[in-house]
């Protein structure tokens, strides 16, 4: 279930804000490494911090 919501997030967002493939194929990618949303929290998702 949660898995679903995450998913459903990233496509809201990937078609909202029209994030690129390459950070929505990142973000699905972090989804299936154990911590991995951890990273991209980290990593790719710092340029949109308020």
């Amino acid at each position: 279930m949660i898995y679903s919501l995450y998913v459903a997030i990233v496509l809201y967002i990937h078609f909202t804000i029209k994030w690129g493939f390459k950070n929505s194929a990142w973000a699905f990618a972090a989804s299936l490494i154990p911590f991995g949303t951890f990273v991209a929290d980290k990593k790719i998702f710092k340029d949109y911090d308020n």
